[in-house]
């Protein structure tokens, strides 16, 4: 393994934990809002909104840190070559290691954000409704970061936590 791309790989996980600090920080704010609705929306104060964009921008972030580069960089890692697969080839390499646990998980992952980020700001029923699903993945957004960290400690990968 090129230590380039090892270390490229812990930068990777490092910032794949700073959105997920950041991720957990907004909810701390905004979870006693959920469930949301229209009317809890309209009437909540500018900064618990500026709280939910918080926590969209940084699961959004988050999801596009694994997929354009943690799941490529962690096939590399273990031998895989990658440069001519599509996302979807990457999703099936990722399922066979048990990186995750089905394609489809991730593909609803995708979809309920692009749904809140195409949306949002125009509020709508189906909009409160997608971030309400956005708050409830994020446990499966963040057990798939803890899958990925375990599978590469498993394999030799040696990576420190800072805080």
């Amino acid at each position: 393994m090129l230590d380039q791309s090892t270390d490229q790989l812990r930068k990777t996980i490092e910032v794949c934990f700073i959105h997920q600090k950041r991720l957990n920080e907004a909810v701390q704010r905004i979870e006693h809002l959920f469930p949301l609705n229209e009317e809890k929306y309209m009437s909540c104060p500018s900064e618990e909104i500026a709280f939910i964009d918080q926590y969209i921008f940084r699961f959004a972030k988050l999801q596009d840190m694994i997929s354009d580069k943690l799941f490529r960089q962690i096939l590399v890692y273990v031998g895989e070559n990658v440069t001519s697969l599509t996302f979807i080839d990457i999703l099936n390499k990722a399922e066979k290691f048990g990186l995750i646990n089905n394609k489809e998980d991730w593909m609803i992952l995708r979809k309920v954000r692009n749904d809140v980020s195409h949306d949002y700001p125009v509020l709508s029923a189906e909009t409160t409704a997608a971030l309400n699903m956005l708050i409830e993945l994020k446990d499966l957004l963040e057990k798939i970061l803890k899958n990925f960290v375990d599978f590469l400690v498993d394999k030799g990968f040696e990576y420190t936590l800072r805080n």
